[in-house]
């Protein structure tokens, strides 16, 4: 079995696709013959910005968190989105077309063949404009499902808590099964320490931002490699996806057909997925 080790990135305010400057966050990892376990020491509170989770190590992000304002002169609007690359998911649900996690309590199986919610690339987890699923205000875990650097799926959790009106997020720990396609119960840890590392991001930057009409994309933490590119409004929903040679050093949005508002670009190379927010004006 290959040695096992978690990446962390500590920005100045939280872990992020944002940008900023990262140094390295101590965390303490447990493992008992199979689980492997990382406490977020201490624990990381975020808003407008981004949390990502790399569960083994092997530098490809595997799932993460955003908390996004979208205040104007008019209005104060929050929400919380969850982002998977494809071929990973969460449990959750569907209600309404909209596609929620559920907030899983202590010791609940997270096993092949549950409800996981996969190809979705992006749900609002929640929200302060409407009720969305089960998180507002609450603390809990989300199961998940990934594929590992060994090419296998494994089973995990994430302990986190949305604050009320979804103004923030902390993340608490989170912790993955090691043996692949085996069941994890959500809060399962174990007892050996260690320490995280610091990798570089697949990443991206955009400009100008805002912007009326179009949009650059800077390509050049992706590493000339082919990318699918969407843009997505504050509900989750795909406007546009458009594919990316290798080749581009950068890319060009054509936003001009969309309302004014904010919305999120997604890269993602099919195994690692990066966000940034652009605003129409």
């Amino acid at each position: 079995m290959k040695t096992k080790r978690t990446l962390g990135k500590k920005a100045s305010k939280a872990l992020s696709y944002s940008g900023m400057a990262t140094a390295l966050l101590a965390m303490a990892h447990d493992a008992d013959a199979q689980v492997v376990y990382t406490d977020v020491n201490p624990d990381v509170t975020f808003s407008d910005d981004f949390f990502e989770i790399d569960f083994d190590g092997d530098e490809v992000i595997d799932l993460a968190f955003g908390q996004i304002n979208l205040s104007s002169a008019n209005s104060e609007k929050n929400v919380v989105i969850l982002a998977v690359p494809d071929g990973n998911g969460f449990k959750g649900y569907v209600s309404s077309t909209f596609v929620y996690a559920s907030a899983m309590s202590f010791g609940v199986a997270i096993a092949p063949g549950g409800n996981f919610q996969t190809g979705t690339g992006t749900c609002v987890f929640a929200a302060s404009y409407g009720t969305f699923g089960d998180w507002g205000g609450q603390i809990a875990y989300v199961g998940c499902k990934f594929e590992g650097g060994d090419g296998q799926t494994h089973y995990g959790w994430v302990h986190l808590e949305v604050a009320p009106g979804a103004t923030s997020v902390t993340i608490l720990a989170y912790g993955y099964e090691s043996t692949p396609n085996t069941a994890i119960s959500a809060g399962d840890m174990g007892t050996t320490t260690g320490i995280g590392t610091v990798a570089e991001k697949f990443n991206f930057n955009i400009a100008p931002n805002p912007t009326k009409d179009q949009a650059v994309i800077g390509l050049q933490g992706v590493k000339g490699q082919n990318v699918t590119v969407s843009v997505i409004d504050a509900m989750g929903k795909v406007m546009f996806t458009e594919q990316v040679s290798a080749m581009e050093e950068t890319h060009t949005l054509d936003l001009s057909n969309l309302a004014q508002g904010t919305y999120f670009v997604r890269l993602e190379n099919g195994k690692e997925v990066a966000f940034r927010k652009v605003t129409k004006s």
